[in-house]
């Protein structure tokens, strides 16, 4: 369990032992035993990183980099089309080339 207060900048944790709650003296850098992320506070704020290193993101990071994601797909698939317009074009059907 944890609290993040990021008006105090403060973070607090708890690790459970059996029936009890231990309070985790140094939250900030501790990882997780059992999950094997990483807390940490920057500018009062609560980063979480996962065991590979990467920081966790937040709702708004995520919905902006699916955004990201699909206006590049978007991008390729107007790229094929065009290609297979041209090709169509110049009398090549592009399905001849499908394996």
């Amino acid at each position: 369990m944890r609290i993040a207060d990021p008006d105090k900048g403060e973070l607090t944790g708890w690790l459970r032992s059996d029936t009890e709650l231990a309070e985790i003296e140094q939250m900030v850098g501790w990882v997780s035993p059992r999950l094997n992320i990483r807390f940490e506070l920057s500018d009062g704020e609560l980063e979480i990183y996962r065991p590979d290193g990467q920081r966790f993101l937040i709702y708004e990071q995520q919905a902006e980099a699916r955004e990201q994601e699909q206006q590049r797909a978007q991008q390729a698939e107007a790229q094929l089309q065009a290609l297979r317009t041209l090709l169509q074009e110049r009398g090549i059907n592009p399905e001849d080339f499908n394996p």
